[in-house]
């Protein structure tokens, strides 16, 4: 299990990449980071065994960065049609941070596992999810966690 410091400093690495349109090279993420080069190296190996979609590309005048392939395709394994409704449920008491990283995330996951379904399992879903929204209409409040969670979010965004 990696130590607290290092998943602390992996996920402030990924965040940074993810940011970075042109990416960045070995010695731009280690000086950053305040790490020498191995660090970062072994760091950039784990992700990638880990299945994050990064890549290695040359950049302007030649330089070699490492940068988050935001065209790769996250595989989606087989989900069921409850577990479908389930994030379909999320996305729905969500809706109050509609406009949010949190919010836009969930939205983007329940399509891409939707889209993985049979036609008449997405028939279904749609078919329920109107269901709910009709039942749920003005009848919940959101989770005080909720909008800490993507406060706390937008926050580390910031001070990045």
């Amino acid at each position: 299990m990696p130590k607290p410091r290092a998943v602390v400093r992996q996920w402030t690495l990924l965040r940074i990449l993810a940011q970075q349109k042109d990416g960045m090279s070995i010695a731009e993420m280690a000086k950053q980071m305040a790490v020498n080069e191995r660090t970062i190296r072994r760091d950039i190996n784990l992700f990638v065994q880990a299945g994050v979609p990064l890549r290695e590309a040359v950049g302007r005048r030649g330089k070699k960065a490492w940068r988050v392939d935001d065209r790769a395709a996250v595989a989606i394994p087989d989900c069921s049609l409850d577990e479908a409704m389930a994030l379909a449920v999320v996305e729905r008491l969500l809706a109050p941070l509609h406009g949010t990283r949190l919010y836009c995330a969930a939205k983007r996951c329940r399509e891409r596992v939707t889209a993985s379904l049979s036609a008449p399992e997405r028939s279904q879903l749609e078919s329920q999810i109107r269901k709910l929204s009709s039942e749920w209409e003005g009848s919940y409040s959101l989770p005080p966690g909720l909008a800490s969670l993507d406060s706390l979010l937008l926050a580390f965004d910031a001070r990045q």
